[in-house]
Parts: structure tokens; sequence; C-alpha cells
């Protein structure tokens, strides 16, 4: 809507270069400064349009409204009267502001009398003005109806619609009642009611659905977005995959960051469905990884991780976590891809060290195996190789001490980084 807006004023005024917007929701954080910014920007070569959304209709007047366009109706005659009173005011008396009515509340609320009420009030109020030995006031008032005509076809078109989704809308209840869902196939058999049912996904994602409509089809359940909802199902039908093999044995742990991991299990006797879900199920793990999950999914599938600092006996985690993001780091801030390069020592004296300390030996050395490079560093490697490996052991050389690699060395894995220098500087181009 606000592009559109923009565009009506550029098409009204194509001298003016500059059109600047302003919005404000009941959602917003920086209301007051966005409120501050429209009233104290006073170029006399733009247009300003501030957007209001549930707000601004009561307890705020500004100053220099030249005028009020009314895109959303409302059921409220006090409403209807506060908006009015944005440009009504004592600050804006020696202009000559302008209503847009677009959509006809004032129809609507059966305030067509609005200007003969308003005349009649100031009637009496110059009488008790001069009865006090005042000057009367004076306003000028007018309100043109030219839209009426527009106003009244569109609304034998929308009885028209009003009958016809209703109508429609009863065929779903009907649907519902037999099929007990509302998730109508894409068949012959039902290809109207397919189509009217994602016209109405359509119109409530660009939030243009009637309210009441909407009301309607949420009282039957019906879904908003059919790809959510598909992935939920196959998140339920990996967890009842969970309850039917509940003795699978744990392979390894996936550490998903310094916060979270995965167990992820042996399964057996699946069936090829149940393999697909197993599957699709770790492309969700990944996709999690790549922060590339939609927001909507990624509040649901955080649900499904176990927090590393809830159980005491999984804190070793962290310390291969901290290897990781050394890794991690190599390649973000220098290029240096340590997995290509086989960049890593064996991981015989890692295990170890955290067997030594934590139980689970199996899963242990599993998740380690699972989690870090291939230790398969080459003897001879050629010049940029060496480069690399060069620099990634003056890198840990000369901060392994340091505060700030904390990040990435602690008690557990010092061992590795140990083992690690000792292969790198025993390599040669």
């Amino acid at each position: 809507m606000i592009p559109m807006v923009k565009e009506w004023f550029k098409k009204a005024f194509p001298t003016c270069n500059k059109i600047k917007s302003y919005i404000i929701t009941s959602q917003s954080n920086n209301i007051n400064r966005e409120i501050n910014d429209f009233q104290q920007d006073n170029n006399k070569d733009e247009i300003k349009l501030l957007f209001a959304i549930s707000k601004l209709n009561e307890g705020l007047h500004l100053k220099n409204i030249s005028g009020i366009m009314m895109l959303r109706n409302t059921r409220s005659p006090v409403v209807y009267y506060q908006q009015l009173g944005r440009c009504l005011t004592s600050e804006n008396v020696d202009n000559h502001p302008i209503i847009f009515d677009f959509v006809d509340n004032i129809d609507n609320l059966e305030l067509i009398n609005f200007k003969h009420d308003l005349m009649k009030s100031v009637e009496e109020n110059n009488k008790y003005r001069v009865s006090l030995g005042l000057c009367e006031e004076r306003i000028n008032f007018a309100l043109y109806e030219e839209h009426e005509d527009v106003i009244s076809k569109f609304r034998n078109i929308e009885k028209k619609i009003t009958y016809n989704w209703y109508d429609n809308f009863n065929n779903l209840v009907k649907f519902y009642e037999v099929n007990g869902h509302v998730e109508v196939p894409k068949d012959k058999t039902n290809e109207r009611l397919y189509k009217w049912c994602t016209l109405q996904r359509s119109l409530y994602n660009k939030q243009v659905l009637n309210e009441e409509f909407v009301q309607c089809l949420e009282a039957i359940d019906f879904k908003w977005d059919l790809r959510l909802e598909r992935w939920k199902d196959n998140l339920k039908a990996y967890h009842n995959i969970l309850e039917t093999q509940y003795h699978s044995k744990i392979l390894y742990y996936d550490i998903i960051n310094e916060n979270y991991y995965l167990p992820i299990y042996q399964f057996e006797g699946l069936s090829l469905e149940e393999e697909k879900i197993i599957k699709w199920f770790y492309r969700q793990i990944n996709i999690f990884k790549k922060n590339e999950m939609e927001e909507n999914k990624k509040k649901i599938f955080i649900s499904e991780l176990r927090n590393i600092e809830k159980y005491e006996e999984n804190q070793w985690l962290k310390s291969i976590w901290k290897i990781k993001s050394f890794y991690n780091f190599m390649l973000t801030e220098y290029n240096i891809d340590c997995n290509k390069f086989k960049i890593a020592p064996k991981k015989d004296e890692l295990k170890e060290q955290i067997c030594s300390v934590f139980n689970n030996k199996s899963i242990i050395e599993n998740t380690i195996d699972k989690n870090l490079p291939k230790s398969s560093v080459k003897s001879i490697v050629n010049l940029k190789e060496k480069e690399e490996m060069y620099f990634v052991a003056s890198f840990i050389e000369e901060n392994m001490y340091l505060e700030g690699m904390e990040d990435y060395i602690d008690h557990l894995n010092y061992i590795y980084y140990k083992k690690l220098l000792e292969i790198l500087n025993n390599v040669s181009p």
C-alpha cells in the first residue's frame, strides 16, 4: 500500500522530486522518533507522508497537517472523529486541510449528517461566545460526494462477492464434515474449491482478506501456510519414528553450535517412507546450521535441539565445538580451508583425554570423528599449502596462551592443538 500511495503523489505532483514517508504501527518500537522526525523535517520542497496503523487515534495532536487519507475502515464513530482531529486542530487553523475518506467511513458509520451537526454545534457555540462579549467563530467546511456513484457500484460488487464467498465457504464446511480436515486436494472433483482455497491464502498473505472471512475460516482450522503444515507433518512423522524406535542406539552427537547438539540414532527395520523422513530431518539440521531456515520453522525446530549446558555429562561437546570454531575462523577470516588441505592431526589422544574424564566412550569417539576433519596431512606439500600450514601453525603458537584463544582452546582440547602444531611443523615443500 505504501508504494502505491507514494505513486499517487508522484502523479499528482510531478514537479516534486522528493516524497518522504514515515511509518508507525501499534507494534513499532520507534514511534516517538518517527513522529519527531515527521514534525521537525520542514523542507518545503518535499512531500511528507506519515503512515499510521492502529495509532494516532487519541491523545496526540500533530502540527501542520495538511490532509488525511483514510485507507482503512472503522466501525467506531469515536475512532473516526479522533482520526479527523489529527488535522482539524487549532495548530492547523490557518490551513485548509483536506480529508480523503477512501473507505467511505462517513457513510458506513451513518455520519452523513456530520456537516449539519457540526454547523449546528458552531452556531450554539457562537451564541455562547456572543453572550460573553466575544466575536463569533467562522468555520468553512465543505463535503464532497463525488465518489458516491463509484462506491455504490463497488458495494454491489461486494455483495456479489460476499454471497459467492459464503457459498464456497459452505462447500468447504461440507468437505470438512466428510473428511475431518480442510486440505482440499487438487483433483477434478474438488478443482473449483481448491482454487478458491488457494485464493483465500493469497488474499490473506496480502493482508486484504476480510477479517470476518478470516474468522470463519479459522473456526474450521483452515491452514494459511500449507508448506509449513507439511513441514510440521514431517516433523511429527520423525517423532513417531523415535517413539517406535525408542530402543535405537545413539551413534554420535551432531554439534549444532556452542549451545546445542542433536543425537544421531542407528535405526533398524525402517520402511522406505520412514527412511525418507529420516533423510528429510537430517537436511533440516544442515539448513538450520547454515542459518537458511525460515523464522517460523526455526522457532519450532530449535525445540528439537538439546542444550549442552543442561547435561553435565556432555560438557565435553563444548571442547569439540571450539575446535570446529577455530577451523571456521580460519576459513572466514583468512580463507584457509583446513578441511580441504586436511590440516588436522590424528584424534586418538583427544579421544583418550575426553574419555578419561567422561563416560560413553563409543559416542565420544564417533562424535569426534564426525565433527572434526580427517587427519591425513601430507608429508610433502606444494608451496601454497606449505604457506597456509605455516600460517595456521604460527597463529596457534603466537596466540595459544592469550585470553582471546579461550574461544578455541581449553584444558580438554589443548592436546589436539599441540598435536596439530607437531604435524604442521614437520611438513616440507
